[in-house]
């Protein structure tokens, strides 16, 4: 029973929704049908007083609108790199093109009249004689200083912008003990 009680209440709930909503837009349409009210000419009050314009002109522009912005800053002057480089005209040595890595110093020996000689072993086997002011190593190594004991060179890094940092290495023979 109380489930027929609740069933009916919900029936009048909704039938009194429904009632005098025919047209859910009714009230919409009569606004939009009924003619606007005619203007208050006392509202609107007097129009302002034109103003004069005022004539602007403009400074004829010392460069191009296309042109890149100029620096307000003042250009610094740039002086020439005068450090250590390579020589681009000389003809490279055989050890160049290996790295200095890879390259083995089985030997350095005094030679009566003749000075130091070293004797270093290419990645490809072969052993080459290398005496002071050669090329070794692909960071331009040049052989300053031959010992009994190793070789001394001075590579250039390059650091950028062209500039180069000279580096001492030492390369030492390489003993196996015996």
């Amino acid at each position: 029973m109380k489930r027929v009680a609740a069933w009916a209440g919900l029936a009048l709930i909704l039938a009194g929704c429904g009632q005098g909503q025919e047209d859910p837009v009714a009230d919409l349409r009569r606004m939009v049908e009924r003619p606007a009210p005619p203007p208050d000419d006392e509202a609107v009050g007097e129009l302002p007083q034109p103003v004069e314009p005022t004539r602007v002109t403009f400074e004829a522009l010392p460069r191009s609108p296309f042109s890149s912005i100029p620096s307000l800053q003042p250009a610094e002057e740039e002086t020439e790199y005068t450090g250590p480089k390579p020589d681009p005209d000389r003809e490279p040595g055989p050890l160049e093109e290996f790295a200095l890595g890879s390259l083995k110093l089985v030997g350095t020996m005094n030679l009566p009249n003749q000075g130091w000689r070293a004797y270093v072993q290419a990645p490809d086997g072969v052993v080459y004689t290398v005496t002071s002011g050669e090329y070794m190593g692909q960071q331009y190594g040049r052989v300053e200083e031959i010992g009994p004991d190793g070789v001394v060179l001075r590579e250039l890094i390059a650091r950028g912008e062209g500039r180069w940092e000279p580096q001492r290495r030492t390369v030492e023979v390489d003993s196996t003990g015996g």
